[in-house]
């Protein structure tokens, strides 16, 4: 559906910015779009800055694919600034042969098109609802596709195949599922369970430990944070369980760190990422 959403939008508008927390599919979808106009005569870029996007524009039709932060190993928030910065320019230079599909978080977009508003730059370009695609929102068959897709791509074994089928509603389930947790279990845990011959409830918390951890490119990405980002995610554990005030997130700092820091920016840095702001 989200794929379908994204193509929608670019047609329209040939800019399309996909959100959601890691690992839900984003670069994906931005590439397999890629590689479906490359088989119609297009040429696809992967652009880590946006001065990519404007010195190879030409005259041949182009996807350019803008990967905000690169989460396979860094978390940085500052790309996505970089790219809102250049947002304007870019916006000109889109149109039926030349799209731009942007993994970010909806922050950075909604500060762009404001700045480009109160500069009298933005009066024709739509809401920022209308360019956003949220790839998070997986449903039910969607997951199973997706687990089935992993499993069938490694040719499981009867047996294998019998413990994905009477496993599989409670891996797409999961509030905690992702393709990448998915993928993880059917290539990783699913093997070393038959070698053992483990007995169904070890298979059971063998499935909900492999979908509930996270990945090793998650882990690279948290080492990566700075300190300060560091202090937000451990006064947030501080904070409380379940959903934090803010205020009580500010008391939390206070008391790791002594100060309250630039709480704004750090829990915006890391919002869709690692937190979830309502």
């Amino acid at each position: 559906a989200a794929y379908n959403r994204t193509l929608d939008v670019l047609s329209k508008y040939h800019f399309a910015v996909l959100t959601g927390p890691p690992e839900v599919g984003k670069t994906t979808i931005a590439r397999i779009i890629g590689l479906a106009k490359l088989g119609t005569g297009w040429e696809c870029y992967e652009c880590r800055h946006p001065d990519d996007v404007l010195k190879m524009r030409g005259e041949n039709p182009k996807v350019f694919v803008a990967d905000d932060a690169f989460g396979t190993t860094e978390y940085r928030p500052e790309i996505a600034q970089a790219w809102a910065a250049d947002l304007d320019p870019i916006l000109r230079i889109l149109d039926d042969r030349h799209w731009l599909i942007w993994t970010s978080r909806p922050a950075p977009l909604h500060v762009a098109l404001q700045r480009m508003h109160l500069q009298g730059k933005g009066e024709k370009f739509p809401q920022p609802g209308e360019v956003l695609v949220d790839a998070e929102k997986l449903s039910q068959m969607e997951r199973a596709l997706i687990l089935y897709r992993h499993a069938k791509a490694i040719g499981l074994t009867e047996q294998a195949k019998e413990i994905v089928r009477s496993n599989a509603h409670l891996i797409i389930r999961d509030k905690h599922f992702t393709p990448e947790r998915a993928k993880r279990f059917v290539r990783e845990t699913l093997p070393d369970l038959l070698t053992s011959k483990a007995p169904p409830e070890k298979i059971t918390q063998a499935v909900i430990r492999e979908i509930h951890e996270p990945t090793v490119s998650m882990e690279k990405s948290f080492k990566a944070l700075d300190p300060a980002h560091h202090d937000l995610l451990i006064a947030m554990l501080d904070a409380g369980s379940g959903i934090v005030p803010f205020n009580a997130l500010v008391e939390a700092v206070e008391r790791l760190s002594g100060g309250r820091a630039n709480l704004d920016q750090l829990t915006e840095d890391l919002s869709s990422h690692f937190l979830r702001i309502g």
